[in-house]
């Protein structure tokens, strides 16, 4: 999987920028409260969605379409009771590899500075063998 980071920022944001992308690779975490909120929202909003008659057309068109392909069905209140936090740690720890990524760095910056942050923030990350 290659990601590729592209940033533009500010020249005093730098060092915050390195630090939070040090803090995302090295200590990746999920918020409890977070996931609710967003579990909630996704409920409101797939209980809305299914009093559209478009939706209900779409899923149905998709059904046909896809032969009923798990990897094609759309997303239902149900499907949300099965979100696991501790399943998706794991993943996203497992998907935090930086040799994995391509960080580009565009504008105006200080190419000694950068060296910097990238020895001290990137490089010294924990890489997850392949």
């Amino acid at each position: 999987m290659i990601v590729i980071f592209l940033v533009i920022l500010l020249y005093k944001d730098t060092k915050t920028l390195f630090e939070l992308a040090y803090l995302l690779f090295s200590q990746p975490k999920i918020k409890s409260d977070a996931v609710k909120y967003v579990l909630n929202q996704f409920k409101t909003d797939l209980l809305n969605a299914d009093k559209s008659p478009e939706r209900v057309l779409s899923k149905e068109i998709a059904k046909l379409i896809y032969r009923n392909n798990p990897y094609f069905t759309q997303i239902e209140i149900s499907d949300l009771d099965k979100v696991n936090e501790s399943v998706a740690l794991d993943f996203i720890k497992n998907s935090l590899n930086p040799k994995d990524y391509t960080f580009v760095f565009v504008g105006n910056i200080d190419i000694e500075l950068f060296k910097e942050y990238i020895k001290t923030y990137l490089a010294s990350i924990k890489q997850v063998p392949s």
